[in-house]
Parts: structure tokens; sequence; C-alpha cells
């Protein structure tokens, strides 16, 4: 799916621009870290992606009849199944109609206003169905692991659009692509295809950013998802606008040579980026992880695993029955469990004889008050650091004693086997 949507990004640009436009718009979205990543998950991300760009592509030929129009239709209902987050694509459309209702007047072709009933008949439902959905999923998660959004995570989600790099190259990149595409927006600022994509960048971050204040923080690169492939295709809208012929010497530069130059180095930036994707190891290594705690522990060990959800992962991987094995609810948590109380934990780690802590995505805060926890009691034995898990090994002193039963829940207990 990841691979079918560049020739639908082709498709939409060549019908906003130009066919080397499109062109460019699709090798950046093929080599961009961010799309390659996304369609390397078995989840609804690349599906989303393509259902974006699909129904945009369609809304811009809703003057072709009424297939096109069932086909958006089918396209934008599609997108909105996948996230609740795609409420935005609707009303990325309908805000880019009223805009030109006010910024241009009546005209032919897909920007006309007697072609906003398929536009309205995903938008209006939208309004009460997709606020529900919105107002369903705060509900069932406090996003308590993303930050209050402010100037510098909102640059941090539009340079996610791009790829991934390491200081200083991550504000070298991003600042010349952010330049790039405040110079397009510019310089089409009278083109209804660029507001088109100003619409589209904006009205899902803005949306975002309401419900982060009203709410609770939601401003992450995977929810802006609607949006992501507009500021790319506003870098694009950037690259045709370098028309330098006029104001330097041709005989040096010409306005091809221009973009070429910076279209190539644009490429590059992004391909160096997707390349550091591919050959560094960023997923965790649960099988070894997993395989580390079974091999050492000791029947009837307590293994107290970072968060209900990481939980998931460590049980996938693991084989003994024997074990105790619980979730421990942090404050970042993204579950709609309550945190974990100091009580439950003492209770159940003094209950051990022999505890092991796995740690993977967690605060650092976290992190340190279950080894403190774990340190009462009992005393570090094993430590091992994995691509993005670390496991403590814990055993009581010998003059310890062992009170009886298992303690009060943490939250997201499991037992192997059961």
């Amino acid at each position: 799916v990841g691979t079918l949507a560049i020739p639908v990004a082709y498709l939409l640009v060549r019908r906003l621009y130009t066919s080397r436009a499109g062109l460019l718009a699709a090798a950046m979205l093929a080599v961009s870290r961010y799309h390659i990543a996304d369609a390397q998950e078995v989840r609804m991300y690349a599906f989303l992606t393509a259902g974006v760009l699909a129904s945009t592509y369609l809304f811009t030929r809703l003057d072709e009849g009424r297939r096109v129009a069932v086909a958006y239709l089918a396209a934008t209902v599609f997108a909105l199944s996948l996230h609740p987050f795609a409420v935005f694509l609707p009303l990325v459309h309908a805000t880019f109609l009223a805009v030109e209702r006010v910024a241009s007047p009546p005209s032919g072709g897909w920007t006309a206003p007697r072609l906003q009933w398929p536009v309205a008949l995903t938008s209006l439902p939208v309004l009460a169905a997709g606020a529900f959905g919105v107002v369903r999923f705060l509900g069932g998660a406090r996003l308590t692991f993303v930050a209050t959004p402010g100037a510098r995570e909102v640059a941090v989600v539009l340079g996610s659009f791009l790829g991934g790099w390491s200081w200083p190259w991550n504000l070298l990149v991003g600042g010349g692509c952010g330049l790039l595409a405040l110079f397009g927006l510019w310089r089409g600022r009278r083109e209804p295809a660029t507001r088109l994509l100003a619409c589209w960048l904006l009205v899902p971050l803005v949306g975002l950013l309401a419900v982060s204040y009203l709410a609770t923080p939601v401003l992450f690169d995977r929810y802006a998802l609607v949006a992501a492939p507009a500021f790319p295709l506003l870098v694009v809208r950037g690259v045709l606008a370098l028309d330098v012929s006029d104001a330097l010497d041709t005989r040096v530069v010409t306005a091809r040579g221009l973009r070429i130059a910076v279209a190539g180095c644009l490429l590059l930036a992004l391909a160096t980026s997707g390349v550091a994707l591919h050959t560094t190891t960023d997923k965790e290594e649960w099988d070894s992880a997993v395989a580390a705690v079974e091999s050492r522990a000791d029947a009837g060990a307590l293994v107290v695993v970072s968060d209900c959800i990481t939980r998931r992962a460590y049980t996938y991987y693991a084989d003994r029955s024997d074990l105790t094995v619980v979730g421990s609810v942090g404050p970042e948590s993204g579950t709609p469990h309550d945190r974990t109380s100091v009580a439950a934990l003492e209770s159940r780690m003094a209950a051990h004889e022999e505890v092991w802590l796995v740690f993977s995505h967690v605060a650092d805060r976290e992190e340190r008050r279950l080894e403190q926890l774990a340190d009462e009691r009992h005393e570090r034995r094993f430590e091992r650091q994995f691509v993005g898990i670390t496991v403590v090994g814990y055993e009581q002193p010998e003059n310890e004693t062992t009170p009886p039963g298992e303690g009060p829940s943490t939250g997201c207990d499991v037992r192997i086997g059961d």
C-alpha cells in the first residue's frame, strides 16, 4: 500500500501543477523515511496515507462527473474508517472550498461551488460521528506521553514528515525545507492548488492544537498523518518557484539548472535519512530480552514490565508459565489504566525472592521509581541493555523473609498460560 501511494502522489501533483512536479513529489515520497517507516508497519498508517492522497486527488477531479464523485466518497469514507483523526480530511476540503469563495470569484473546474455536494456528504456527518469518535478516543487513552505543544513541538512534527536526522543536519534540512515551503506558499498564494495545500497542512495541525489545549495533548506525528503529505508537496511548490532567470545572468545559472540542483540536494537529503532507517536497528529485541529473563529466572520469580502495552510484547515471546508477569502503569502511559501505586508494587515485590524489571519506552522517573522499590528488599544481580529494552534482575538477601500472598493488582496483571 505504501508503494501504491507513490503513483497516486504523482497523479495528484501532476493535476495540481506539472508532470515534472509530480515526478519530484513521487520521488520524495519514495525515499521519505517517514513514509517508508509507516509502510513497514503492519498498521493502518500506510493505508491512511494512500487514502488521503486518493481522496484529495479525486477531490481535484470532482468536475468530471458523478462517477468521480462516488469514487471520492468511497476513498474519503475509507480514510475515515482507519483512524479517528482522519476526521480532518473532509474538513480540509470543505475549508478549501470556503476559502475559494472568499479568495476568488466563482469559476469552473474543480473549484466550482456547484461541486460542493460530495464534500458536504462527508463533512456534515463527520461533524457528529467524527467528533464522537475523537471524544471516545480521548476518553479511552489519556495521552500523557505527548507533550503540551508549543513552537518546538510543531517544528518537530513538521520535520518528521520529511525524515529524521541528527543535529545539526535536522536544522539544516528541516529549516531549508521550511523556507522552500514558505517560498512556494508565497509565490503560489494566488493559485487554487497552493491554497489547497495550505488548507491541507493547516486544518489538521490547528485542529490538533485545539484538542491539545482543550482536552489532552495530541499533537503527535502519527496523529497528524492527514497533514503529512501536504508539507513535502509545499516544498515541491517551492522548488517550482525557483525561477530566477530574470534576476541572474543566465550564462551562469538558469532557472532549470537551479531547480534541478535544489531538487537533487533535497532527494539526497531525504534518501540519506531513509538509508539510516534501513541500516539502523530500531525495533525492540523482545525475543532476546525475554530469553535473557527466562534463561536465568527461578520458578516463581516476579517480572515487572514497564507498562501494559509493553507487557503484551513480553508475553508474546514468553514460554514459561511458572513466572508471574505484571505490568506497571507509569504517568506517561498511553493506556486507560490508572497509575500503579507504590503500595501495590511494594507488596508484589516483597512477596517474591526474585524480581526482574523490564523497561521499554518508559519515562526516566518511572524507571527510577521501579528501581528504588526493587532496591528496598532486593539486591541487583543482573543488568543488560538490548535495542529499546533494559532488563534488570534482583534477588533478596538471605536475611530477608518473604511474606505469603501475591499482593494487590498492579493494574494489568497477567500470568503466562492463563
